[in-house]
């Protein structure tokens, strides 16, 4: 599934072709890993007539229902053990939060880290237990235990803010990173490289 000003669109084959499922422009979309068809999304305020703030879509984005969070920003994730546990980038924090109409429990927001600068990408591994943050200020940070303990990692491209991060399906410890000049980078082994 992807998004954009013309809205969310799915693909069956990889990627080669694409098809629109709703004519609404998206913010940020992210599916679940394990719920078939949930997708949360943000609609974009400035495109978007009468869709503003947190959607969630049980039909991989045909139609979407209204979420009551009392505090939204940028979803990053979907926990794999829970469906309606969402994770979020907002200013200088990361946090979860839970989809009452998903799942059970209390409404609650949950801070997993807080940062001295903007971030501007975070991503999840995707067992859920490491995350992984980039802030304007080109560091980078990591939590090996769900959001518990931070550290600040030394090898930052010095140049350019990261607006994207992924985690490699296959091994939590390498993360691919694009820069907001398009780049892309790889850290790997405590070492960022160019993947030009």
């Amino acid at each position: 599934m992807g998004g954009g000003y013309d809205g969310p669109a799915t693909s069956a084959n990889g990627g080669r072709t694409w098809e629109r499922v709703n004519g609404s422009a998206t913010y940020a979309l992210v599916p679940s890993p394990t719920v078939f068809n949930l997708v949360y999304g943000v609609f974009h305020p400035q495109f978007v007539s009468g869709m503003h703030g947190m959607y969630r879509s049980d039909d991989a984005g045909a139609t979407w229902h209204l979420l009551d969070f009392r505090r939204a920003g940028t979803p990053f994730a979907v926990d794999p053990a829970d469906a309606s546990l969402v994770y979020f980038r907002d200013d200088q924090q990361i946090f979860e939060t839970r989809d009452l109409r998903h799942g059970p429990g209390e409404p609650r927001i949950r801070t997993l880290g807080s940062f001295p600068n903007k971030v501007t990408a975070a991503a999840m591994s995707p067992d859920g237990a490491v995350f992984w943050v980039a802030t304007e200020a080109r560091t980078w940070h990591r939590s090996a235990d769900g959001g518990k303990m931070w550290r600040a990692l030394d090898a930052a491209p010095a140049e350019r803010a990261f607006v994207s991060l992924g985690v490699d399906p296959n091994d939590s410890a390498v993360v691919f990173g694009i820069t907001d000049d398009g780049a892309l980078w790889v850290y790997r082994d405590a070492e960022m490289i160019s993947a030009r």
